[in-house]
């Protein structure tokens, strides 16, 4: 290569950001060089550049304070002065030595002035075939619409290069000429925004020291002038340039440089070609940006193949063209798609843009349980002074009432539209829809179902504020991926830029310059060359390709790279003609290098301008008989660990189609970490599979894992026998769709990077490459010549197991990404799923994978076959007995996660039989055979022909087993029809369906969106579900870690898309929501990390920065429920709980006046993404239980997770934990039966409030304990389980789940299979006996258990979706196993319902539980705080002498006797007061009142009170003479406490204990409270030889077997001498004289109502016997010595029953004798 053709190569000036005034001493050294000797030279700059003395001699302190201001400006960018001096000195070299070179040139050599005008600006490139026309080819045909063209100035001739046949380019953006449309800023006296920074005034050559003094003493100095007093370098000897930190310091540079990708692509010119003076130094870029003006949707979007306008010239004389920031073709057809999916919804549709949140309605089910109720209704209107109260049939109508309210208000109706007004829930800022019934508002049911009031607003529509609604400018406001993604706060840097990137390159090339025309020195200008490529590969992804390795090992060895197969002969390199052809060798591969690395990465510029599309052929894949194959360089960027921990490196590739492998996995050949520029690992190995192209899936995926042997630890022989039994780990791992979002079959070099492999990791895996993650490992691979046939290259035959989920990242590849990170560009043949295109980088230190496909003159499509024509269907009847059961049971299990091979090939088989329920179809999808292009009509056939019965079925097809885009595409138009309130029970799911899909743009995608952008509540949700999934969302608001960063880049691109749907009220709000989450989670870390002592200090300090929140935002929906919306905190009610994770209460001001304060619990450090998934299947279990007609009255409340760690869970009012209710009977009070039963009489006083409260619990109880053990939820102590006082129990703290459960050292503290104590059962019986409402209780949980049963394959999707989300207890089908076991999906219903009798009684018998509460009332105890009062468990609320009036004299005036609940005395109290006319009686029992002295000495010392009766007495307790005498012993207790000291006399205990409570108000005698009445029984006195009581039976009849469940038993009469018998049933069926057929039960302990759920078989009775037979049934005490009371008995007569049904009757027993043996 002559020096002509070297000087052509120079261009572009270096850049650099910050101070450059400290640099002039360079620009001198370069000048006075012209007279010096080149050696001399380069000793001086090399001495300097490395020394650790000053670089210059400051003479005053004036100059020394510049100096140091001048070099903190530079530390602030943080660049350090070494690293800047470094780059300066080495373009002021260069330039000197040009300029020596040509002093003492040859004649012929290129002058500096020619070189410079040679260089000039010169017109841009046009692309090759004219003018650019090009279009969106995304995902979708419909979309594929076509954007005006862009031309480009025509392109000039470029000097011909000996190296190529074509000129090269490299990248930059759109634009249009130099000046235009820049004009009008510059009038202003600004910058245009989108124009390269100003070129900084050229340096003066010789500057006179005179007028330089006059400058310095009158105007600031000028930092590109030279003076040689002030700017003298001092130049030590010793050292050498050294480029190792270079990229660090033009990484840091790029950080303050504004990404191209924050600017507007607007048509204005962003470079130009630039000719590098010798005398001028590198541009500054601007210090700040200033936005352009915003661009249209005509102008927004150039193109999926970007025009690029500007370029700029490199070192090597050809040009980097900037391009569009959605030059991605994915990228851009998903960007167009939200266009048009915007356009169909625009801002005048009121109906999709309300623009305020509709109250949630109920499904019909749950309406048809209102209809008929009447619903006490009140209005609040401004056009009325009074409210109105309605009283409503649930089946009326919104406008209804409206209507019947402005008849009130109005007298003329004729001038009103009912439309023209709103109710709105007062409290609440959500709004009625009028079209509703007022039964199906959710609203409406949860006040009926708590006995709310219903109160609601009459306001107009016109004045209801729509800040939430899209306004026309949000419209006009074009779709963009990358702006919103910006305004997401992450640590991404960006990717290098191409000023960056122009200073290295120009380093290269003044290094290769030098090189060539060196004559001495030859190892230091190999070294600096080395250098110089090192620090180009570094910024390049520091990959180091073949082609690199190869010219550099040309060189001779140095330093900086040491390996055997370097250049030996020095000699070589003294003739011009071979560094000449090294150079030309290095500078083609760096080019190739540049062009991977654009190629791949987000970049602002490339090395070509793109070119219209051109038209190739295309061959379908299915008619494709070539193999798979692809070639493997090198991993990459290997961790220095590695090599000293790991040896024997190799590849496992594998392919798969959702979670099935389509062949054997293939395998390289064992390599060890090698030392080239970095580390790395080369197989240089190419991979055949043994499987045809028309053989793979379209959404086939290609899995490549990085396996490693770990060394042996050094030791003896013991150490290294074992190495043989060492076993091989994976290191990473990493997944890629061999068919890109067009559906062509992906070719040409790839890079990908390598995710960690971990366990636990989930069974999703991303299909995206790592590069988002520090020191991930680049695999690189060589691309062959056209499609390969398998025969040339067999596959290997190892067969070591590849599988495993994902560790740490390595880096593979032979071309890799930047030291920054952005996003990577797809094209033509990117892969799917973010098509490769998506990819965000955090660091520099990530591994890739580089993979080379075969290339060919043709493109692989994979078209849509068309469907099958036959597709039969036949009745599931039409098959033989024995297929039909073995069909069955393999139906009835519900999920595909556990078939078997043998199953799927007969589900496949039969699968024209099993279309009549569509929860088949993912089953039989499961078992296909294939999924390969001949494949697919079949598969289509039955997608298109099954018909769907519930759209919740869908949720199956979108499990990461079905990647088929028609499969999916199926279940979407499946879930179509669901309603917009239904959708948020599923959302999670759905949210995490998207991570299974294939490409960017899909129909699940369309689906969400479109819904978000007509529901305000849909949005917000989806809102935050996206949220916790990505790092941030706003600027003020940087989220948690990242839940799951391989799809962190495809949620942050949904997220950004929903933000482009919404409009700009609720993205403003959205902002204000996170800001509000920021703060509240600051203050709970500051509460938590206090001590104890100072919480509440810190908390209240804490929440006055929440002052300052609402003072700037005025007010905020809270993220738990967008319809309250809040406007301060009222810092006086907030609190803290005693727990580990220290919740916050808080009450916030509502903005509604008619309503309450808000109150929340919001939790930092708890993570409630497992609250949010338990209550959401709680919540879809209860919506079950409701369209069966069974209403268990479940409490459901809301939790809202925020982000990783934080979150707000609804306070539920009038509530208490179960130990605060125990602990009021003392701390033993969990052993005790009463406590629960006294607590809810003592809130409802009266004795219908009584039994309603305890028919709320019966039936929420039922409800918890089917829902906790299905969802196996654990750690169940008595503080996470709460009781309202209406009775119904409700559980909280859901964080163990899934059998998971707590641990006490090796011992589970959760023993039984759900909680359900003697307590709970005590109110359900009203007493310490079982009673008949027992049987209601367990027939309610075993219909419940039943119901939620024939739903498993529901469930099990739900939970199957949410096994990739993160949550560290459902992470794999062992977990999912856990609910499959619970459910019993292949269990009969007499058998589910035996089986959930058995856990009621197991529960019910289990001391564990109580010892669990108990030992959680010890460990709070810690917590008491001194500030809590004691109060008695008889009261319902506390009295005090202000409230009552002192007491003047007590008088107990006599006992009475009571029988019930327990037998004993009451005493009656007389009470005389101050100011009360008359006394009052009051009725308390001896254990009332030593409650009262208990809770007393807690409170005072014994000292003050008096002394109180003894409890224990020898003899009759409850003797009259007993009575006597504690009435006189109580007599004189009260008189001396009401005599005793003022504190104690006066205390609320003692003014409570007095005040008369409702059973005072009941005559005497009638008993004590409402206790005493027992529930309502059937009386089952012995009529003579007649009724002694019933039995339940079911009996059915089916497959000649007579099946018969024995349930229950009531009514039987106690033994002779009074105590209860113990029970069993025996059976016969007669006629039997042989007495063959005796089957019996298992006896019931002590109890009159027994409950057995047992089944009773009899096999081989012919249908037509029926007729003839009975059922003997007897009922008898087990009793002692081999002999059994008859306790009655019945004949049940057969003939009626009707085979296939279920005959469930009571049926009576009479009276018998007794029976001599069992």
């Amino acid at each position: 290569m002559s020096p002509r053709h070297l000087c052509a190569f120079r261009a572009g000036p270096l850049r650099f950001h910050g101070d450059l005034a400290d640099l002039q001493a360079l620009s001198a050294t370069a000048l006075m060089t012209t007279v010096s000797t080149r050696s001399a030279l380069r000793l001086s700059l090399i001495t300097w550049c490395g020394g650790s003395a000053p670089y210059r001699r400051m003479s005053a302190a004036q100059t020394q304070s510049d100096s140091e201001q001048r070099w903190g400006c530079l530390e602030s960018l943080g660049l350090s002065p070494r690293e800047l001096v470094l780059a300066e000195a080495l373009q002021m070299e260069y330039d000197a030595l040009s300029r020596l070179k040509q002093d003492k040139g040859p004649p012929g050599t290129v002058s500096p002035d020619t070189r410079t005008e040679r260089l000039s600006p010169r017109p841009l490139p046009s692309p090759p075939g004219g003018s650019l026309h090009p279009g969106l080819s995304g995902s979708d045909p419909a979309l594929n619409l076509t954007q005006p063209g862009v031309s480009n100035p025509s392109r000039s001739n470029l000097e011909s290069r000996s190296y190529s046949k074509e000129p090269l380019y490299i990248l930059d953006t759109q634009g249009k000429s130099d000046n235009e449309g820049t004009s009008g800023m510059l009038m202003k006296g600004l910058p245009p925004p989108d124009e390269p920074p100003p070129a900084v005034p050229p340096r003066n050559p010789v500057p006179q020291l005179d007028s330089f003094m006059t400058r310095r003493g009158s105007a600031p100095r000028d930092v590109n002038l030279f003076t040689p007093e002030e700017d003298q370098p001092k130049m030590p000897c010793g050292d050498t340039m050294n480029y190792d930190n270079l990229n660090d310091s033009l990484m840091r540079l790029n950080e303050d440089w504004p990404s191209p990708r924050r600017r507007k692509v607007n048509g204005d010119q962003l470079g130009k070609p630039v000719a590098r003076s010798k005398t001028l130094p590198p541009q500054v870029p601007p210090r700040t940006y200033l936005a352009g003006p915003k661009s249209t949707k005509s102008t927004r979007r150039v193109s999926a193949d970007p025009v690029s306008l500007g370029s700029k010239l490199n070192g090597f004389g050809y040009e980097l063209f900037q391009v569009s920031e959605e030059r991605d073709e994915e990228v851009a057809a998903f960007c167009h798609m939200l266009d048009v999916l915007r356009s169909a919804y625009p801002c005048t549709e009121r109906s999709k843009n309300a623009g305020f949140v509709w109250t949630p309605s109920v499904m019909q089910e749950e309406i048809q349980l209102g209809l008929g109720v009447s619903i006490k209704v009140t209005v609040i209107s401004e056009h009325f002074c009074e409210p109105l109260t309605f009283t409503c049939d649930g089946s009326s109508t919104v406008d209804l009432l409206i209507y019947q309210t402005l008849c009130y208000a109005h007298d003329d109706l004729d001038l009103l539209d009912v439309d023209d007004y709103v109710l709105k829930v007062c409290g609440q800022a959500q709004y009625l829809n009028n079209s509703q019934t007022l039964a199906g508002l959710e609203y409406i049911q949860q006040c009926l179902k708590f006995d709310w009031d219903i109160r609601l607003f009459l306001t107009k529509r016109s004045s209801v504020g729509r800040e939430l609604a899209r306004t026309e400018e949000d419209d006009e406001t074009p779709s963009t991926m990358n702006h919103n993604i910006l305004l997401q706060e992450r640590p991404i840097k960006q990717t290098v830029t191409r000023e960056a990137l122009t200073l290295l390159l120009d380093t290269f090339h003044n290094e290769a310059d030098s090189f060539v025309l060196s004559e001495v020195d030859m190892p230091l200008h190999v070294e600096r060359l080395v250098q110089s490529v090192k620090a180009l590969c570094s910024s390049l992804a520091a990959v180091e390709t073949p082609d690199i390795t190869l010219a550099l090992n040309q060189l001779p060895a140095c330093p900086c790279r040491l390996q055997p197969r370097v250049q030996k002969d020095v000699t070589v390199l003294a003739r011009r003609e071979n560094r000449e052809k090294i150079v030309e060798r290095l500078t083609a591969a760096i080019l190739d290098l540049v062009e991977l690395y654009c190629s791949t990465f987000n970049a602002n510029f490339h090395t070509a301008l793109p070119s219209r599309p051109r038209t190739v052929p295309v061959q379908e894949a299915g008619m494709v008989t070539n193999v798979l194959s692809f070639s493997v360089y090198a991993a990459h960027r290997v961790p220095i660990t590695w090599a000293a921990s790991y040896e024997g490196f190799f590849l496992s590739c594998s392919l798969t189609h959702g979670m099935n492998e389509l062949c054997a996995p293939q395998h390289t050949s064992k390599q060890s970490v090698s030392k080239y520029l970095f580390h790395l690992v080369v197989w240089d190995q190419r991979i055949c599979f043994p499987v045809q192209i028309n053989q793979l899936p379209r959404e086939s995926q290609l899995t490549v894992t990085l396996y490693a042997t770990p060394l042996p630890p050094p030791g003896g022989a013991e150490e290294k026998s074992k190495q043989k039994t060492r076993s091989m780990e994976a290191l990473g791992w990493v997944t890629m769709p061999l068919f890109n979002f067009q559906h062509i079959l992906t070719c040409g070099r790839k890079l990908l990077g390598l995710w960690p492999s971990t366990t636990g990791s989930g069974n999703a895996r991303s299909s995206t490459p790592n590069f988002s993650q520090p020191d991930s490992v680049i695999l690189q691979t060589h691309s062959a010549e056209q499609l390969h046939d398998r025969s040339e290259n067999p596959p290997p035959t190892d067969s070591t197991p590849w599988r495993t989920s994902p560790c740490q990242q390595v880096c593979l590849a032979g071309v890799a990404l930047s030291e920054g990170t952005g996003l990577c560009r797809g094209g033509r043949c990117s892969s799917a799923s973010l098509a490769c295109s998506l990819r965000l980088l955090r660091d520099p230190g990530f591994v890739l994978l580089r993979v080379d496909f075969p290339t060919s003159s043709f493109e692989v499509h994979f078209s849509t076959p068309p469907t099958a024509v036959f597709a039969p269907q036949y009745e599931f009847s039409r098959l033989d007995q024995g297929s039909q059961k073995q069909l069955q049971d393999i139906l009835d299990k519900k999920s595909l996660f556990w078939l078997s091979p043998e199953h799927k090939r007969l589900l496949w088989e039969k699968r024209h039989f099993c279309h009549a329920d569509s929860s088949r179809l993912p089953l039989i999808l499961a078992s296909a055979p294939s999924w390969e292009w001949a494949c697919l009509p079949d598969i289509y056939a039955l997608l298109r022909h099954w018909v769907c019965t519930n759209h919740l079925d869908a949720l199956g097809l979108l499990h990461a087993t079905f990647p088929d885009q028609e499969c999916r595409h199926t279940a979407v138009q499946w879930m179509d029809s669901i309603s917009d309130p239904e959708l948020l029970d599923f959302l999670p799911q759905l949210v995490q369906a998207l991570k299974y899909e294939c490409y960017l743009d899909s129909p699940l995608v369309r689906f969400l969106l479109c819904r978000a952008i007509g529901d305000v509540r849909i949005a917000h949700c989806l809102f935050w579900a996206l949220t916790c999934t990505v790092l941030s969302v706003s600027r003020r608001l940087l989220k948690d870690a990242l839940q799951d960063s391989q799809f962190s880049a495809r949620y942050q691109h949904l997220l950004a898309a929903l933000l482009c749907c919404s409009g700009r009220g609720l993205r403003e709000e959205f902002d204000r929501q996170g800001w509000l989450v920021s703060v509240l989670a600051e203050v709970a870390q500051r509460v938590r990390d206090t001590s104890p002592s100072s919480r509440q200090t810190v908390l209240k300090e804490g929440l006055e920065e929440l002052k300052q929140f609402f003072s700037v935002s005025g007010s905020c929906r809270l993220p738990l429920n967008p319809g309250l919306l809040v406007m301060g905190i009222n810092i006086q009610s907030c609190s803290y709980f005693n727990s580990n994770a220290v919740p916050l209460k808080l009450s916030f001001l509502n903005t509604d006046p008619l309503g309450d304060n808000i109150n929340v619990i919001f939790k930092s450090g708890d993570d409630l993404r497992q609250d949010m998934l338990t209550l959401q299947v709680i919540r879809i279990m209860n919506k079950i239980w409701l369209q069966e007609g069974l209403d268990v009255r479940m409490v459901i409340f809301r939790c809202f997770s925020t982000g990783r760690g934080r979150g707000m869970v609804e306070m539920i009012p009038n509530a208490e934990t179960l130990r605060k209710i125990q602990v009021e009977h003392g701390v033993t009070g969990s052993f005790k039966d009463r406590p629960l039963a006294d607590w809810l009489q003592k809130h409802n006083p009266t004795e219908d409030k009584y039994e309603k409260a305890v028919e709320n619990f019966i039936y929420s109880c039922a409800g918890c304990c089917v829902a906790t053990y299905i969802l196996g939820i654990c750690d169940r102590h008595n503080d996470n389980i709460m009781l309202k006082s209406s009775g119904h129990m409700f559980h909280i703290d859901f964080g163990k789940f899934l059998g998971h459960a707590q641990m006490f050292g090796n011992i589970k503290r959760d023993r039984a299979p759900f909680v359900f104590t003697s307590d709970m059962a005590y109110v359900i019986n009203g007493g310490d006996k079982p009673s008949s409402r027992f049987h209601d209780f367990v027939d309610l949980c075993c219909e419940a258990y039943n119901l939620i049963r024939k739903h498993a394959h529901l469930f099990l999707n739900l939970l199957g979706l949410m096994l990739s989300c993160g949550i560290p207890e459902l992470s794999n089908l062992d977990d999912l196993k856990y609910v499959y076991d619970a459910l019993r999906p292949h269990e009969s219903e007499a058998d589910a319902t035996m089986h959930f009798t058995r856990l009621i009684e197991s529960s019910l018998g289990s001391v564990a539980t109580k010892l669990n509460f108990f030992i959680h009332n010890l460990a709070q105890m810690k917590f008491a705080s001194s500030e809590e009062r004691p109060v008695l468990s008889f009261a319902p609320r506390v009295y005090t002498l202000k409230s009552d009036g002192r007491i003047l004299s007590l008088f107990v005036c006599r006992h009475l006797k009571i029988c019930s609940p327990n037998k004993g005395y009451t005493y009656v109290v007389k009470v005389e007061r101050e100011g009360q006319q008359g006394t009052i009686l009051v009725q308390r029992s001896f254990e009332e009142f030593h409650e009262l002295h208990s809770k007393l000495r807690l409170i005072f010392p014994s000292s003050k009170l008096p002394s109180f009766p003894s409890r224990f007495v020898i003899g009759r307790s409850r003797g009259e003479g007993m009575a006597d005498r504690r009435k006189d012993e109580l007599n004189g207790y009260v008189w001396h406490l009401i005599h005793a000291a003022p504190e104690v006399a006066q205390c609320d205990l003692v003014y409570t204990f007095f005040h008369p409570l409702p059973r005072d108000e009941r005559p005497l005698g009638t008993g004590v409270n409402a206790l005493n009445n027992k529930p309502t029984e059937v009386s089952w006195a012995p009529v003579p030889g007649k009724v002694v009581g019933e039995v339940k039976l079911s009996i059915s009849y089916r497959s000649d077997k007579l099946f018969i469940m024995v349930m229950h038993t009531r009514g039987l009469q106690p033994l002779q001498d009074g105590t209860d018998p113990d029970p069993y049933v025996k059976l016969y069926l007669l006629p039997d004289p042989q007495k063959t057929s005796k089957r019996k039960t298992k006896a019931a302990r002590r109890t009159c109502n027994p409950t057995y759920n047992e089944m009773l078989v009899y096999d081989r009775i012919p249908r037509g016997d029926l007729n003839q037979r009975s059922i003997h049934l007897r009922v008898l005490d087990d009793g002692a010595f081999w002999e059994s009371t008859l306790l009655g008995e019945t004949f049940i007569p057969l003939k009626n029953l009707t085979p296939g049904q279920h005959w469930v009757d009571w049926h009576q027993l009479s009276a018998g004798g007794s029976e001599g043996s069992r």
